[in-house]
């Protein structure tokens, strides 16, 4: 919503339709931990389950061909994040990952392989001034709120942007 509002074109990829074989988020463990009930996604939702999340992660890539990607990251679905970076490792854009878990633990997230980029913190204005640095085709690897890592393996430790007024936005569902 935050770009969309500052008029970049902006497209969603949701894997929240897909069958998942990352061990912990498998159907039957979040029955038995309680987080899901028997239900016919179809039937029920009127969701439409999917199988092939790389395949069809890659295919969005290249097909929309974007600038800058983002990745909101929690740690239950790492893994996954992890292989979609990795199936688009060859893809040459500004790829960054934020949100829980690059802000608990960003040393983690940031040695990862196929990830050089993180925001730690609220990234509503981080998220703004990169867009606004890849537009224009600016050194982005000193913005308030995050951390980079060269070529060299030396991580860039920007330090945290503002916190943001959550009064002034509204999300875009």
């Amino acid at each position: 919503g935050i770009l969309k509002k500052e008029g970049y074109q902006v497209e969603l990829f949701d894997t929240t339709p897909y069958i998942s074989d990352d061990g912990n988020l498998s159907q039957k463990n979040r029955r038995l931990y309680l987080q899901y009930r028997e239900y016919s996604d179809e039937d029920d939702l009127g969701i439409v389950i999917k199988e092939n999340l790389m395949h069809d992660f890659k295919k969005a890539v290249f097909e929309y061909k974007p600038d800058l990607m983002i990745w909101s990251v929690v740690e239950d679905a790492f893994k996954k994040t992890l292989n979609m970076a990795e199936v688009v490792k060859d893809y040459e854009c500004v790829k960054i990952f934020g949100g829980v878990l690059p802000t608990a633990d960003p040393e983690y997230v940031i040695n990862q392989e196929n990830i050089n980029f993180i925001a730690k913190g609220e990234g509503e204005i981080t998220l703004k001034e990169l867009a606004k640095s890849v537009y224009e085709n600016k050194d982005y690897t000193k913005l308030k709120g995050t951390w980079f890592k060269n070529k060299d393996g030396v991580i860039i430790k920007n330090p945290p942007n503002s916190l943001t007024n959550f009064n002034d936005g509204s999300p875009d569902f």
